[in-house]
């Protein structure tokens, strides 16, 4: 679920936006929901997202994220408005500008609202689960990018983390 794209599967997206809110309603299954691409496996660049995000329902193994729900490639790109997901997080991300980053790079990006995880957040040694400012979950890279807002998560937090500028950072991931 996306403003702009549900799913980009290799495709490029330049100098887009997206100004509403975006919200999806129903549990989420290896997809993500995302202020401009819910699902994104293609490169983003210099894009950027007014308005919120939320999820009601359960996320497990994908994203909610204020410019992308699960993916990666982004750069130049930001998030200005609140993120939110009421129910469990399994093996998946929250953050502020992506939900699950898996693969390429995350550079010279931010996101400046708040995010906030109503439910248990759960994963396990070998893929963990994350609420994050920026990122919830991390498995790549993320290079010249901050966040600025609030970050809370009111639940169980098990093989997980909550942090402010990443939940949890996976085996390969790497913040410079």
């Amino acid at each position: 679920v996306g403003g702009l794209i549900g799913y980009n599967e290799n495709g490029k997206v330049d100098r887009s936006y997206v100004a509403g809110n975006v919200s999806s309603v129903g549990n989420i299954s290896y997809g993500g929901v995302g202020g401009l691409i819910g699902y994104n496996y293609g490169e983003v660049n210099q894009p950027y997202f007014v308005g919120n995000v939320s999820n009601v329902g359960d996320v497990i193994n994908g994203g909610v994220g204020g410019l992308v729900g699960k993916g990666g490639s982004i750069s130049q790109s930001y998030a200005t408005g609140n993120v939110s997901s009421v129910g469990d997080v399994s093996w998946a991300g929250v953050g502020g500008l992506v939900g699950y980053h898996y693969y390429g790079t995350i550079d010279q990006c931010y996101a400046t609202g708040n995010v906030n995880s109503f439910g248990n957040v759960s994963g396990h040694e070998y893929n963990g689960a994350g609420v994050g400012g920026l990122v919830g979950v991390n498995s790549q890279k993320i290079d010249q990018s901050y966040a600025t807002g609030n970050v809370s998560s009111v639940g169980d937090v098990s093989w997980a983390g909550v942090g402010g500028l990443v939940g949890y950072n996976n085996h390969d991931g790497k913040v410079d």
